[in-house]
């Protein structure tokens, strides 16, 4: 489950989510954190697999994120990753 604004959505891992994330950023599951900080843009992306069909789409999540109404540490917490320092 994850909250966005004063809304609830239930959150699963879908089986295929490499190739959700590959096909929509180019990142795979083990570079999450790269999506995390990459912006708000990529954020949303990185939610979006574990919402499925009934989730708000990329452009209301990144809005939401840009907002404050949801957290990248909670999507952090879907894919059980620490936050870390990122290097190009």
């Amino acid at each position: 489950m994850i909250r966005i604004g004063s809304a609830s959505f239930k959150t699963a891992k879908p089986k295929n989510l490499d190739d959700q994330l590959i096909a929509a950023t180019g990142f795979g599951a083990a570079e999450a954190e790269k999506l995390l900080v990459g912006g708000p843009h990529l954020a949303a992306a990185a939610l979006a697999p574990f919402l499925g069909e009934d989730g708000p789409d990329r452009a209301a999540l990144a809005k939401a994120i840009v907002a404050g109404e949801l957290s990248t540490d909670d999507i952090r917490a879907l894919y059980g990753v620490d936050p870390v320092e990122v290097s190009e």
